[in-house]
């Protein structure tokens, strides 16, 4: 399942209203890019905006683009339990991002080697996999 959520900033610059937004393939993002401060919009958000917007960023447009809150909705996926009211949970999405693509890896495992189709319902194994996979070298 792909996750997806549109970022967009509704602001004014000389009596002109703007509107710009971007669709984000939140899986590809976090595979680029780490989260580093709780309840903070990553920069790189605001340049995708511009860039999607065409909004130079040597511009006063750009300047007043990033004093505005960046407002998200139509989350696919895992990312629709992070959104409220606008907000989006980065640091909360990415801990379950991260948790699902090693469920998955261990799921596959589990199958290949144990028949074993849910690795959910098997709590210790889950747990001593998950284990294995985060003290690889």
């Amino acid at each position: 399942m792909t996750n997806k959520i549109t970022a967009t900033i509704n602001f004014s610059f000389k009596g002109e209203t703007f509107s710009p937004s971007v669709e984000i393939d939140l899986d590809n993002f976090f595979s680029e890019t780490q989260v580093l401060e709780p309840g903070i919009v990553p920069m790189s958000i605001y340049n995708m905006i511009a860039k999607n917007g065409d909004i130079d960023s040597y511009s006063y447009v750009y300047e007043v683009m990033l004093a505005s809150d960046v407002s998200f909705s139509e989350a696919c996926g895992l990312a629709a339990e992070h959104l409220s009211e606008g907000r989006f949970d980065f640091q909360g999405f990415e801990k379950d991002w991260k948790y699902q693509k090693k469920i998955t890896i261990i799921q596959a495992i589990a199958q290949r080697h144990m028949h074993i189709e849910d690795i959910e319902q098997q709590p210790q194994l889950r747990d001593a996999l998950m284990e294995a996979l985060d003290s690889t070298v």
